[in-house]
């Protein structure tokens, strides 16, 4: 399987097929998780039309599911034949809390992301849930995805103050990102929307704060796989005097 022998593989599936679900690695990953990771699309196809539908959700000893591996990876054809067989995958988050459509988002894997926020249920996505869409609607703001951003807030408005796990809300990223503003760049009608949309309510006003008093919160590095964490830095870049 890791070698992408694909007749190979149809023989010792057809072999063992009990190997199919046992854990083949340190990691305790299984065949499915092998072949998703070496992004083997044709042999996870295969894999797919023997492994029962529950068992696609086995987790390795990271809490991973081959969905999970396949939104790192970005092969939106391996998480068709996934989500085709159990649309509950999209569901199962990894070990930092995760759902699938968040995990790409952090590595800049538009087009499965893209995929994955189609099949993934709206309330997923609620920051009264977790902390997924606010790390969706950040993720999304930093990488450019604003009609995906647009289409999460007119979902969920509590997401243009919602803080996700970097301690950012989408306020905070659009502040350190300058060509996000209709005076740095000229955007597209779905960024324009993206403003008419946000409420910020007032904190002046609901409370004894002053305005020397509201100090700008710094970015955060979150857990070490966020790898457009390059992208966050870049903004203290941009915004330092």
């Amino acid at each position: 399987m890791d070698s992408g022998n694909l007749e190979a593989t149809k023989e010792f599936i057809e072999c063992n097929p009990g190997a199919l679900t046992v854990s083949l690695s340190t990691d305790e990953d299984t065949a499915l998780h092998i072949a998703v990771l070496a992004g083997h699309v044709r042999i996870v196809e295969e894999l797919v039309k023997w492994i029962q539908r529950e068992d696609l959700a086995n987790v390795n000893k990271n809490n991973a599911t081959a969905l999970n591996f396949a939104a790192t990876g970005g092969v939106v054809k391996i998480a068709e034949y996934l989500v085709k067989k159990n649309s509950d995958l999209v569901k199962i988050p990894n070990k930092h809390d995760y759902i699938p459509v968040v995990v790409p988002s952090l590595y800049g894997h538009r087009d499965i992301v893209r995929y994955l926020y189609s099949v993934t249920p709206p309330e997923e996505l609620s920051p009264e849930r977790s902390k997924n869409g606010a790390m969706l609607f950040t993720a999304c703001i930093i990488d450019d995805p604003y009609d995906i951003a647009l289409d999460l807030l007119q979902c969920h408005r509590e997401l243009a103050y919602a803080y996700d796990n970097d301690g950012d809300t989408g306020i905070d990223v659009l502040a350190h990102k300058p060509s996000a503003f209709p005076s740095g760049t000229h955007l597209a009608l779905w960024q324009k929307w993206i403003y008419s949309c946000i409420y910020i309510p007032s904190l002046l006003a609901s409370s004894n704060v002053s305005h020397e008093d509201i100090v700008e919160r710094p970015l955060r590095e979150g857990p070490a796989e966020q790898l457009n964490m390059n992208l966050r830095d870049t903004t203290h870049v941009q915004s330092s005097p």
